[in-house]
């Protein structure tokens, strides 16, 4: 259980080490279930440069702790 929990309390670090704009944007993505054309609309941008956003994040969390792999 302790292996879980040290686990679950690296994914957070990995997560909040992330910059405001990526959390945001994956927030609204994976857990509100926006949609990449919603999310910009909303902030006044592309479409791509929210997808590279979120790109960008998840290439990052995958590297750092094994999140997102599929």
């Amino acid at each position: 259980a302790s292996s879980a929990a040290s686990d679950v309390y690296k994914r957070q670090r990995e997560i909040q080490a992330l910059s405001p704009k990526q959390t945001h944007r994956l927030y609204g993505y994976y857990y509100l279930g926006l949609s990449m054309q919603d999310i910009a609309n909303k902030e006044g941008v592309s479409v791509g440069s929210v997808s590279e956003c979120i790109k960008s994040a998840l290439t990052a969390l995958r590297e750092r702790c094994n999140l997102f792999n599929f």
